[in-house]
């Protein structure tokens, strides 16, 4: 970690930026996760930390040196504009981030499958990643009314925000990510993951604080539907 060099070898005051609580943050696994998280406890002369709901409060508690000043933001969002009602941008049911296990894309895919075989749907995602293909094939394969584009514009997205019924978040990491920030900001109807103790209370207790809204609902996410 650079910012532990500078600060036990120069003079220079030291900001330390963390973007969010990873698991190899917070896990002990073997040696090299020990001495990792043991570089933490420098005091830096300040950490600023993103709040994305993976637990950052009870983690700079736990973890930081307790002479280190600390600040736990939110990232801002844009502001909303109008933007009319285009079939062009419709989904029934919205999906948007990268396209890999630890965003649920899979668990995401399975259950429109499932939900499918009993009404139908319209399905927007929007992202690329190494399961894209996976996604693609299984919709395919089972028929289902759907689109997955990748690299599409920020200010594009608000649009397929503004033309879906449902987003749904399986974001494994916890649930202020920004795509759930501005999906919240555009009044969308949404759908996040309470997760398992003893992580979950930490996430849950972070996420409900900000998602108070009467249209956020939570789902249990390990629980078999």
């Amino acid at each position: 970690m650079l910012a532990v060099l500078f600060k036990l070898f120069t003079n220079y005051p030291v900001v330390l930026r963390v973007m969010g609580v990873f698991d190899v943050m917070r896990t002990k696994k073997n040696l090299k996760d020990y001495l990792f998280q043991l570089l933490y406890k420098v005091q830096f002369d300040l950490v600023v930390i993103t709040e994305d709901g993976s637990g950052t409060e009870e983690w700079a508690n736990q973890t930081l040196n307790k002479f280190s000043k600390k600040l736990i933001l939110i990232n801002g969002v844009d502001k909303v504009l109008k933007i009319k009602k285009n079939r062009k941008y419709y989904s029934d049911i919205l999906f948007v981030g990268r396209l890999e296990s630890g965003k649920g894309i899979k668990e995401f895919v399975q259950n429109i499958i499932y939900l499918s075989k009993k009404i139908k749907i319209k399905v927007g995602i929007i992202g690329s990643g190494p399961d894209k293909k996976l996604a693609y094939n299984l919709l395919k394969k089972n028929n289902i009314n759907f689109f997955i584009n990748e690299n599409v514009p920020h200010h594009q997205v608000m649009k397929y925000f503004a033309n879906t019924k449902i987003y749904v978040s399986l974001n494994k990491r916890g649930n202020i990510s920004n795509t759930n920030l501005e999906a919240f900001n555009n009044n969308c109807t949404m759908l996040i993951p309470n997760f398992n103790s003893p992580l979950g209370e930490v996430i849950d207790k972070s996420t409900k604080l900000l998602f108070t809204n009467e249209t956020v609902f939570y789902y249990d996410f390990d629980k078999k539907y």
